[in-house]
């Protein structure tokens, strides 16, 4: 199985998904040369009872034309919820399943790996332009790290990503992950609304687009910053839940095209309290 990168594929998640599916196969075995720095910082931070993080720095050293450079946080897994939501954090940073306990363990054997397949992709580029130097070099640039620290029921977590693996430009995104403090499940948007009624959230949320924008109209918003132009607009799992707040967040390409860049939404949640469920916290 080759691996292969479309240059002109510009989504992330198809690039990412082909990463990991290639990343996941034994068949690349080469020894991989480069060297790698990590750092590992101790950190308590009031996120519920003995929930402490730890901060992971890894990057490589020997190829200049290629970084990939990991800046994540964790949980210090002390308890039975530090280590579930370590493995959710897992599955969004690297997108892979990994049966290997051990947090740092696992990102740092997924860093060597990328820096692997990068390397023989970056090798397959300078080829073709018929091994000259090339101007350009490839980086996965993945940061990880626990925000919302107010909250007094919910550990919220940002995935920001920021790669480049050839084609007209990198492409930057950010996932927003919401946890319950006291079990550590992951709060999806069905779990905070009522989403039979998703029409009727949407229409909120594009009200509050409209307002933000300072245009009264859909085509004025076209018009203006080109959002919609290439999907409407949606109610998405990307999320930040505050305790008064939710902000949806949409990347490139979701509602509007990469010059749009990303696009953030926030509602109070008075304002779509019809449709926010009761029973958010109903295992607290």
């Amino acid at each position: 199985m080759n691996f292969c990168l479309t240059k002109n594929c510009t989504l992330i998640s198809c690039l990412l998904f082909v990463i990991c599916v290639l990343l996941s196969c034994n068949l690349n075995n080469r020894t991989h040369n480069s060297q790698q720095k990590s750092e590992l910082h101790n950190d308590t931070v009031e996120l519920g009872e003995s929930l402490n993080i730890e901060k992971l720095s890894i990057r490589n050293d020997s190829n200049k034309s290629l970084l990939v450079e990991y800046n994540i946080e964790y949980l210090n897994p002390q308890d039975s919820l530090s280590t579930k939501i370590n493995t959710l954090l897992l599955k969004a940073l690297i997108s892979s399943d990994f049966d290997d306990a051990d947090f740092k363990h696992a990102v740092q054997d997924y860093h060597t790996r990328e820096v692997n397949v990068l390397t023989n992709e970056l090798s397959l580029e300078m080829y073709a332009n018929g091994n000259a130097d090339i101007e350009y070099g490839f980086y996965s640039i993945r940061n990880g790290k626990f925000i919302n620290h107010s909250h007094d029921k919910v550990i919220s977590y940002s995935v920001e990503t920021n790669v480049y693996y050839g084609g007209a430009h990198g492409m930057h995104e950010i996932k927003y992950l919401n946890f319950c403090k006291k079990d550590g499940r992951q709060i999806h948007i069905e779990d905070v609304l009522d989403m039979s009624d998703e029409s009727k959230i949407t229409d909120l949320l594009l009200t509050q687009l409209l307002k933000d924008n300072n245009v009264s109209n859909v085509e004025q918003l076209m018009e203006k910053t080109s959002l919609l132009t290439i999907n409407d607009l949606y109610v998405t799992d990307n999320f930040l839940l505050g305790k008064e707040t939710i902000t949806f967040h949409y990347n490139p390409y979701e509602i509007g095209p990469y010059a749009s860049g990303s696009t953030d939404i926030t509602i109070t949640l008075s304002s779509i309290k019809p449709y926010v469920k009761g029973n958010i916290f109903k295992n607290q």
